[in-house]
């Protein structure tokens, strides 16, 4: 479940918008150690410079080449630019379509609009 949990404080809401919005997203959140894939309703955390090592990232970024509905979406932290560059990189190498949304602050991310 993608929703904040009751007495949790609240985090960034992130919204669908522009071009994406007949796309399926599927969230990699940028910061400034590592990725945090957003899949599965279940959090995976890829450290910076373990990026072609990973098989659940480069699995995924196969998954939505293959898909033309689907997207992934970088969340971009304010520290986390030369994370997201990284990882953009192997997106693009690996024929995966991409998009990113810049998130202000450092609080947990509420994607429930999305679901």
């Amino acid at each position: 479940d993608r929703r904040i949990e009751a007495g949790k404080p609240a985090g960034t809401v992130v919204r669908p918008s522009g071009s994406g919005l007949n796309l399926k997203p599927h969230f990699i959140e940028c910061t400034k150690s590592h990725l945090i894939l957003h899949t599965g309703g279940k959090q995976t955390k890829v450290p910076n410079g373990k990026f072609p090592e990973s098989k659940e990232l480069l699995a995924l970024l196969d998954r939505v080449a293959k898909q033309e509905k689907e997207r992934v979406i970088f969340l971009l932290r304010p520290e986390g630019v030369g994370t997201y560059n990284a990882a953009a990189r192997i997106a693009r190498e690996r024929q995966c379509r991409y998009g990113k949304i810049p998130v202000p602050g450092e609080g947990p991310l509420d994607l429930s609009m999305f679901d």
